[in-house]
């Protein structure tokens, strides 16, 4: 995907959400990536200002990038992530699925225990 894209440009990349900005903001979950330019522009043009970029400790990396217009008043352009058959590469729910499936436990359900009379039955004494 960035291959096909010029590093110089100050450009970034994710799973966009649109409210707050006219150009969105990535998801912070989905991940984003910036070109080279628009790295370099957010180290040394936003971070130093804080009228551009707001510096803080708390809130949403990902909305602050985006909603604060932080990308927006130094340049950086939020491009469409998506491939040639508009299908998406940055999914922000991945983790939440992950934990869904394979680590949430409803009450009352004891996992293991047929697992562990199975495991008892064909045990070899």
């Amino acid at each position: 995907m960035l291959s096909e894209h010029d590093s110089s440009q100050p450009i970034y990349f994710g799973c966009r959400f649109k409210p707050f900005t006219p150009q969105g903001y990535m998801s912070g979950g989905a991940g984003y990536v910036l070109s080279r330019e628009a790295l370099e522009r957010f180290v040394n043009k936003g971070l130093p200002s804080p009228h551009l970029c707001k510096a803080s400790d708390h809130g949403a990396e990902d909305a602050e990038m985006g909603e604060c217009i932080c990308m927006e008043h130094i340049g950086v352009k939020a491009m469409d992530s998506r491939d040639a058959l508009h299908r998406g590469r940055f999914f922000p729910f991945m983790y939440v699925l992950d934990y869904l499936i394979y680590h949430l436990r409803p009450y009352g359900v004891r996992y293991g225990a047929a697992r562990d009379e199975h495991n008892r039955s064909h045990t070899p004494y």
